[in-house]
């Protein structure tokens, strides 16, 4: 199923089918896997990177950052909660420049979780 939106387009998780599937960042529990993952990236993306795990923290949040590239759309974004993974793409960057937007994003997140609970 895929929905669009202005904070991009929501692909949902069933059963993974035809979709990329990318290792988890903490892997081994420990921040060398974290670095290994940033270290490809650019500086941009891992401010927003920084961004995010900021904001999950300050919101408590049960689910997890779980990969985030540049594309030409915009920001491929994907959280994890358990074995559950939803994936945000073609994110504009400038919702993770204000604090109001990111978190109107990360509700829509955390509401889409609630439907796999």
């Amino acid at each position: 199923m895929l929905e669009s939106g202005p904070l991009g387009r929501c692909i949902f998780p069933f059963a993974n089918r035809g979709f990329t599937r990318w290792h988890p960042v903490m892997s081994s529990g420990n921040n060398d896997d974290v670095g290994a993952v940033m270290s490809g990236g650019t500086n941009r993306e891992g401010d927003v990177w920084r961004r995010i795990e900021t904001a999950l923290a300050r919101r408590n949040e049960m689910f997890a950052l779980g990969h985030l590239v540049w594309t030409a759309d915009g920001y491929t974004v994907k959280f994890r909660e358990g074995i559950v993974d939803i994936v945000r793409t073609a994110v504009a960057e400038e919702v993770f420049e204000e604090q109001a937007r990111l978190d109107k994003l990360l509700d829509g997140i955390r509401s889409d979780f609630r439907i796999f609970r």
